[in-house]
């Protein structure tokens, strides 16, 4: 018997760890270099320190919509969850981060996190993928409720034969892209997205883009290179643009506009299909995007360029107050 004391002291430390309270803690610049793999999980893409930093500064510039946390055990972090202003939802909702050590499930970490979403009395919104059915069950039963489904499409640019795919250009268009662009060419941009974006599934029931929020999705983020941002032009008016944005290891296709006046010209097709020319040309070897389930004809566009369609991803949504 001289070794069960030991192993009951273990039992009961293990038993007292099960029961202890989360206990959460904001996240600090020094937290990051270690959280880099956890944060690349939370995210769901790869990341570098240097933009992991700029994210974190860019969030707690924003404390009153915008927060970062962890709940740590023995100098171990076990839960992460991070919260920020939703752009593509209504004014009042957050989009909200939350991940758990697998092996400490269980355990009310994500609740405790959750609660402090919960605080801020706003709508908080999650993208769940659609195979996740644990993740999918744990929000269903803290009151989250399916909003859109989304699908995730990939391409390696380096395997697009731009010869393959060309088409020639509807007369009186161009195609061209925002280097150098004046004040005013940023302008008529602006004012497109707020009119081709409201058309779209991911904005019934939102009301219209500001164009503080306009400017802040393409001309003002900071991962947005003009180069990248093809714009169509007919008869010297802009009907049409494709944007990109440069992310750690992959670039995002974010979004595609074409004016009324344009559609069945084909332009998002032409303009994707530069778009991936240059990317090609750049070495670009991961371009990915997303689209709501509901939006047929860019799926059917990405299809047609080669794009791989992934994975689906559900937006669950619920009262912050709940």
């Amino acid at each position: 018997m001289r070794n069960a004391e030991p192993l009951i002291r273990n039992q009961t430390v293990c038993s007292k760890l099960r029961k202890m309270k989360p206990d959460p803690r904001r996240v600090t610049l020094q937290d990051l270099p270690a959280l880099m793999p956890l944060y690349a999980a939370l995210l769901s893409r790869p990341l570098t320190l240097e933009r992991l930093e700029l994210r974190f500064q860019r969030l707690e510039a924003c404390p009153e919509v915008s927060a970062q946390w962890l709940v740590e055990e023995e100098g171990a972090t076990l839960a992460l969850c991070d919260w920020e202003a939703n752009d593509y939802g209504t004014p009042d909702s957050l989009r909200l981060n939350v991940w758990v050590e697998p092996k400490a499930q269980g355990r009310g970490f994500g609740t405790a996190l959750l609660k402090l979403a919960e605080q801020t009395g706003k709508l908080l919104s999650a993208n769940i993928a659609d195979d996740d059915s644990p993740s999918l069950a744990w929000a269903e039963k803290r009151g989250f409720v399916f909003h859109a489904h989304r699908f995730e499409s990939k391409l390696d640019p380096q395997e697009f034969d731009p010869a393959q795919y060309a088409q020639p250009l509807p007369e009186g268009v161009t195609l061209g892209d925002m280097s150098g662009a004046s004040a005013a060419e940023w302008d008529e941009l602006t004012v497109l997205l707020i009119e081709t974006f409201a058309q779209t599934p991911d904005a019934q029931s939102l009301p219209k883009w500001s164009v503080e929020t306009a400017r802040k999705a393409v001309q003002l983020s900071p991962q947005m290179r003009p180069e990248w941002l093809i714009c169509a032009w007919r008869d010297g008016q802009l009907v049409g643009f494709t944007a990109a944005l440069d992310m750690p290891g992959m670039v995002y296709n974010q979004m595609t506009s074409v004016a009324d006046t344009a559609k069945g010209l084909s332009l998002a097709y032409l303009m994707k299909a530069e778009l991936l020319r240059r990317l090609k040309a750049a070495g670009v070897s991961d371009v990915r995007t997303h689209n709501h389930a509901a939006n047929l004809a860019m799926l059917r566009v990405n299809e047609k360029l080669g794009y791989v369609r992934q994975h689906g991803r559900w937006e669950v949504r619920r009262s912050g107050s709940s």
